[in-house]
């Protein structure tokens, strides 16, 4: 016997299908909205928009560029303080004169230079403006000083702030930057350079990047001592050597893993803010802010010889100019050095 369903029966449950399939297509629609707003909320908090800082913290990004707009007028009201100050860059073919200065960037100071493992030119410096949180900045150079981008260095772990600048290129080819913290003095007095407080000391710190824009700190100091500044940090056979300034005098510590650091001895007394780089052939050549910018060699790292001159000729006139910062490139040579005025 051939049975047949019930019309109503049948009419019913096609219903019951139909409004159950309406159903399902809903709730995927509402799914695939809800998945899409998450995802470009998760998108949008990792991203900066104007406003580059949050929370008082610097964006960790890989992207060069200011945490802030450059203020108009000197924050710290120091006439003769690095908000003044410009950086410079001049070339040379022997390394030993440099001329055809020209401008790079304004507002920064106490410059060093450093070729990253990419083969791109480094230099940081004291920013003075207040576009970076930490103080410090960083230029990158693709066509070997010719041209420059400027930005804001940054710290992954906390906010540092920091002066006079040095990188190195560690054994294991990461970025080590060295940075200068100031003891605090009762009243926030000024140091007395002839007078100074053994009690009282600055001191060396360290941070590793793997892109030259983000660190990490490293914990610990490399080295204290009173009234120091300038820290320039080379390796010289298989010693770790940094020269310091205390005022017009610099002095040579060194380390076996350019982590901690000893007293050696005085390298002159009048003439310091160094940077001592390689030429190649078993000498080092470190300048130094003498009467302008001058030089001195040495094989061993602790002896010196003098060289007769200023390595750059053509500085603008009337302008007091120091910190150099030499760097070989293909062609011969590029120095950034500090502009500032009388």
């Amino acid at each position: 016997m051939l049975l047949v369903p019930d019309n109503k029966l049948f009419d019913t449950i096609y219903l019951m299908n139909k409004k159950l399939l309406y159903a399902l297509v809903a709730l995927v629609v509402l799914l695939f909205i809800v998945i899409v707003v998450l995802v470009f909320a998760v998108l949008g908090k990792g991203k900066p928009g104007k406003q580059a800082v949050q929370n008082n913290q610097p964006v960790q990004s890989s992207e060069l560029k200011f945490d802030n707009e450059a203020v108009s007028t000197d924050p710290i009201g120091d006439p003769r303080g690095p908000f003044y100050h410009d950086l410079y860059v001049a070339t040379s073919p022997d390394g030993l004169t440099f001329s055809g200065s020209k401008k790079i960037l304004e507002h920064a100071s106490v410059p060093d230079i450093i070729k990253l493992p990419d083969g791109r030119i480094a230099v940081y410096a004291v920013e003075a403006a207040r576009r970076s949180l930490s103080g410090l900045l960083v230029s990158i150079s693709e066509d070997e000083g010719k041209s420059w981008k400027s930005g804001s260095v940054r710290f992954t772990s906390s906010l540092v702030g920091g002066a006079d600048p040095e990188v190195i290129l560690t054994d294991e080819g990461k970025i080590r930057l060295y940075f200068i913290t100031f003891g605090q003095r009762p009243g926030g007095k000024k140091p007395d350079p002839n007078n100074p407080d053994p009690n009282i000391k600055n001191v060396i710190k360290s941070a590793l990047s793997t892109d030259g824009i983000n660190f990490t700190m490293e914990e610990g100091s490399r080295f204290e001592y009173p009234l120091m500044t300038d820290p320039d940090v080379i390796k010289i056979g298989s010693k770790w050597f940094a020269y310091i300034s205390e005022g017009r005098k610099n002095i040579a510590i060194s380390s076996s893993d350019s982590l901690s650091f000893k007293l050696e001895k005085t390298i002159r007394e009048n003439g310091s803010v160094s940077n001592t780089v390689a030429l190649g052939d078993g000498r080092f050549r470190q300048f130094y802010c003498g009467t302008g910018i001058n030089s001195a060699t040495t094989i061993d790292g602790l002896h010196f010889t003098n060289e007769v001159g200023n390595r750059v000729s053509d500085a603008p006139a009337g302008s007091i100019i120091c910190d150099p910062a030499p760097i070989k490139v293909s062609d011969g040579w590029i120095m950034v050095y500090k502009v500032a005025k009388q």
